[in-house]
C-alpha cells in the first residue's frame, strides 16, 4: 500500500506545533519517509521475484523461458516497445499518453495507487513517473495472470484477461479489433516475441 505522504505531513505538522522541535519531528519524518520507500522497494522485489505459470493453450503463445525479476523485465520491455516503441513522449489520437500508452482518464487514479498522490496529465510526462505507474499495474497484471494474460490485460482490461484466460486463449479473441488495431491474440503473441 503506497504511503500517504500528505497525512504524514499534516500529523508531523501538527507534533512541531505541539512539541515546538521543528528539527527533531523532522528527523523522525524523514526517517520514516526512507523506511516507507523502503518497504515498497522490497515489496517491489518480492513481487518480481515470484515466477508466474500460465499455460493457455489454443493461442499460439508460446511463453519464454526467463526467470524472476529478469522475465518481468522482460514483458515490462516488451509491453513499451510494443505500445510506443519506448517513446516517453508518445501520445495517439484514443487519448493513451506515454511509453506504455496509459490513458489520459487513467493517469489521476493510476499514479494514486502506484505514487500515494495523483499526478496530472502534464506531470505524468515524467518518465520517472510513467515508469513507477507502469510497472505497478504491469507487475499486479503479471502476479496475477503470467506474461501473456497481463498482456492482455494491458491491452484490452482486465475483464478482458479473464475471459481471454478462461477461453483458453482463443476464440472470438482471434477477430481484428475496431480501428484497425490488432486482436488480441495477435497483440500476445507479438509481445511474447518481443520477450525472447
Amino acid at each position: 500500500m503506497p504511503y500517504d505522504f500528505e497525512q504524514a505531513l499534516r500529523a508531523r505538522l501538527a507534533a512541531i506545533d505541539d512539541m515546538g522541535t521543528s528539527q527533531t519531528t523532522f528527523q523522525r519524518f524523514q526517517a520514516q519517509k526512507k523506511a516507507a520507500a523502503q518497504a515498497a522497494q522490497n515489496q517491489m522485489a518480492m513481487f518480481s521475484a515470484q515466477q508466474p505459470t500460465q499455460s493457455v493453450g489454443g493461442s499460439g503463445v508460446q511463453m519464454p523461458a526467463a526467470s524472476g525479476n529478469n522475465a518481468f523485465e522482460k514483458f515490462k520491455n516488451a509491453i513499451g516497445m510494443q505500445e510506443s516503441g519506448n517513446n516517453y513522449n508518445a501520445r495517439n489520437a484514443s487519448g493513451a499518453t506515454g511509453k506504455y500508452q496509459i490513458m489520459a482518464g487513467n493517469i489521476p487514479s493510476w499514479s494514486k495507487a502506484a505514487l500515494g498522490y495523483s499526478v496530472t496529465p502534464q506531470q505524468f510526462m515524467a518518465p520517472a513517473i510513467q515508469e513507477k505507474v507502469a510497472t505497478y499495474y504491469l507487475n499486479q497484471y503479471y502476479q496475477k495472470y503470467g506474461a501473456a494474460g497481463a498482456a492482455v490485460a494491458w491491452y484490452a482490461g482486465e475483464g478482458t484477461a479473464q475471459k481471454w484466460i478462461k477461453a483458453g486463449g482463443g476464440g472470438a479473441y482471434n477477430n481484428t479489433q475496431a480501428g484497425g488495431y490488432p486482436s488480441i491474440n495477435k497483440y500476445v503473441q507479438q509481445i511474447m516475441a518481443r520477450m525472447r
